[in-house]
């Protein structure tokens, strides 16, 4: 193939690997149609997709292409299209779940929930439109997409909403969790007292317990600094203000920063578990990757022909070659015309057993474009 991704994702080719090839689709707009149709498409697996996608002169090909754009588009007059926007791609996340020990971070674990649950949304989409026998290639299509709805639950029985690992992603995340707060509490209650203390002789900038370094600390002026015995832990960005850790909470602060390791060596050992589970369906998971890749795509044909009133092509007899262009229209200027709020003259044109049409007329009287639309 001469087909190649451009910079910017939709196909362009290469003249390097086909010149003649390369003045033909140049010749032909072959290029910027290309561009106007990459527009349909939302994610980088589609994008991936229309790349992929090369000329063809095998009939049977064409005609099962032909009735996917039919399907398609009624389809989408009918149902409207599936959103494939912000469609995350997982086939990163598999390469290092396939690494040994290795544990997704807790955002990549849940795109690849969320990658699945679309996928499973856009199966059973397809499935109950063509459900009563229409739409028989994209519903074979469809049946090729695995059901992966189980893992997907599963990481997301292990998240809250927000994003976080709940407490219940296991007992002793959970009984760790349960073990900060009370320390934290434990801490805040001697701080509360040497709050009080100091705020009476006005030696803190503002009468509160912040944190610095998972450390849990007072606001000291900086005047200040010698009247309160402790470890520093920085400073305000004016200078004005010390953070400071009194001696007499140093060790209740040390015993809390214990369990928060402990807490993040349990996160990390469920989201390997969690890895661990995505890796073992790695192939199915890279499967419906591609396979979304293709009903976007497929859809998209759809979504172009609802949009510029395009149809499927119907093939002549091989016995009886006729090129027959009813009401045809160039899709490029279609595009121009419309953003100047004007609209095509269609053009009608039938090429049978003569083998030579000639075409004139005067200057900018569209010979071009009959040629290029044909």
């Amino acid at each position: 193939m001469s087909i190649r991704p451009g910079p910017d994702g939709p196909p362009r080719v290469d003249p390097d690997l086909d010149p003649d090839r390369a003045t033909s689709e140049v010749a032909l707009d072959s290029l910027p149609v290309r561009d106007l149709f990459a527009k349909f498409l939302d994610s980088e697996l589609g994008r991936e997709r229309f790349a992929s996608v090369g000329m063809s002169v095998d009939r049977a090909t064409l005609e099962r292409e032909q009735r996917l754009v039919t399907e398609a588009t009624a389809l989408v007059r009918a149902q409207g299209s599936f959103s494939f926007v912000e469609l995350a791609d997982p086939r990163a996340s598999l390469e290092e779940a396939g690494i040994t020990g290795y544990a997704l971070e807790s955002s990549e674990l849940l795109a690849v929930a969320s990658f699945l649950e679309r996928a499973g949304e856009l199966r059973r989409w397809l499935m109950g439109a063509s459900g009563s026998g229409t739409y028989p290639e994209l519903r074979a299509r469809a049946t090729l997409l695995p059901v992966l709805d189980e893992l997907a639950q599963m990481i997301r029985r292990h998240y809250l909403p927000s994003g976080e690992l709940d407490d219940r992603a296991s007992p002793e995340l959970q009984r760790i969790r349960r073990g900060v707060e009370r320390q934290r509490r434990t801490i805040e209650t001697a701080l509360q007292q040497q709050l009080r203390r100091l705020a009476a002789d006005d030696i803190l900038q503002e009468e509160l317990i912040t944190i610095r370094g998972e450390r849990l600390v007072l606001p000291v002026r900086v005047e200040h600094r010698r009247r309160v015995q402790g470890i520093l832990h920085g400073s305000s960005s004016t200078g004005q203000t010390l953070y400071v850790e009194p001696l007499e909470t140093i060790e209740l602060n040390n015993e809390l920063v214990a369990l928060l390791e402990e807490e993040q060596e349990e996160m990390r050992r469920i989201r390997a578990a969690l890895t661990a589970a995505v890796a073992a369906q790695a192939g199915e998971v890279a499967r419906a990757a591609t396979g979304l890749g293709e009903l976007e795509f497929q859809l998209a044909k759809g979504r172009f022909a609802v949009a510029y009133e395009a149809g499927a092509a119907e093939f002549a007899s091989e016995t009886e070659p006729v090129l027959e262009l009813r009401g045809a229209r160039h899709p490029l200027l279609v595009a121009t015309l419309r953003e100047r709020g004007r609209k095509v003259v269609p053009l009608d044109l039938t090429l049978d057993t003569a083998r030579v049409l000639v075409i004139s007329g005067p200057n900018a009287g569209g010979k071009t474009v009959a040629l290029k639309t044909v």
